[in-house]
């Protein structure tokens, strides 16, 4: 897939002091009929900022899966500000692990929330103690997430492929949430961490599924436990001949190794995917434009 110009990736916040009229203009073009989705630098976590497009400035809309882990929701909050955000839309949080919802406080506390869903997963973790009192406090009932579940944001359509309806609520990475974000004729599809269970789960959906999949956030950070080749068969098989796949994986430099597996990278190689990641090349901003698909740019 051919990266953008660095120049859009500023130009892609929202909201931003523009430096010429000729960035105004472009950064207006892409805002109005283009999806926005970036995978967050959040270090050793995940978080996933979409913002979706109208020629309305006041109708996009703010998504975000995850928060990150908790050194990284005050930024985040601080980004979104800095970006003129007026609130986060809905918030998902797709498990109950530290990487995954360590952030949310923060955000609970410095950017009104519209909606937020859960997989309804809970932890024994002082991180998810805290959130839960604060969502309690803050009289918080989140809606649930399972398999079928639809969400329409403007011309945006979220699906949610996992986890099972009436899953169990411990922490399992088989049932975090896999989340297909359709736009246009374009799909990209958020794997959560699942591993094989997750996957045999997730197939039974992508099997019906017909918008083509041509961006996957890869699942568990690139670890050798999922992204097994019968699921990026599964993933891939309706995608675009003529447009390339990206594989992003987030990952950090601590906790998590910046070195996706082996096994990853040759099966997505065999898919003839692209692989970028959070640890080697920041944060990875994707813009679908509705005729020509996705593209992206990374940060360094």
């Amino acid at each position: 897939m051919r990266r953008i110009g660095v120049i859009v990736l500023l130009l892609l916040l929202a909201g931003a002091a523009q430096p010429t009229a000729l960035a105004q203009s472009q950064s207006q073009d892409i805002l109005d009929s283009s999806l926005v989705v970036r995978f967050l630098d959040a270090g050793d976590g995940d978080a996933v900022w979409i913002t979706t497009p109208s020629p309305d400035r006041a109708l996009r809309l703010t998504v975000l899966v995850d928060c990150g882990p908790p050194a990284f929701g005050g930024r985040l909050a601080l980004q979104l500000q800095a970006s003129k955000v007026p609130q986060i839309d809905t918030l998902l949080l797709s498990g109950a692990s530290d990487d995954l919802i360590g952030g949310c406080a923060d955000l609970l506390q410095q950017i009104p929330i519209r909606e937020i869903r859960w997989t309804g997963q809970r932890s024994t973790t002082p991180t998810w103690a805290a959130l839960e009192a604060l969502l309690s406090g803050q009289g918080w009932s989140p809606l649930g997430l399972s398999a079928g579940d639809t969400m329409a944001w403007g011309d945006v359509q979220g699906t949610v492929l996992n986890p099972p309806q009436g899953s169990d609520p411990t922490l399992d990475p088989d049932n975090t949430l896999v989340l297909e974000i359709d736009y246009a004729k374009w799909g990209i599809l958020l794997a959560g961490n699942i591993h094989e269970r997750g996957e045999r789960q997730t197939g039974s959906w992508l099997g019906i599924r017909s918008t083509p999949i041509q961006v996957l956030k890869v699942a568990d950070h690139g670890s050798a436990a999922g992204s097994s080749l019968p699921f990026l068969s599964a993933v891939f098989n309706a995608s675009a001949p003529l447009v390339s796949r990206t594989a992003v994986v987030t990952n950090g430099r601590s906790t998590f190794s910046p070195r996706i597996d082996r096994s990853v990278v040759d099966n997505l190689s065999a898919m003839k995917a692209e692989v970028v990641n959070t640890a080697a090349h920041g944060t990875i901003t994707v813009v679908v434009q509705p005729l020509t698909g996705p593209r992206y740019v990374a940060e360094r």
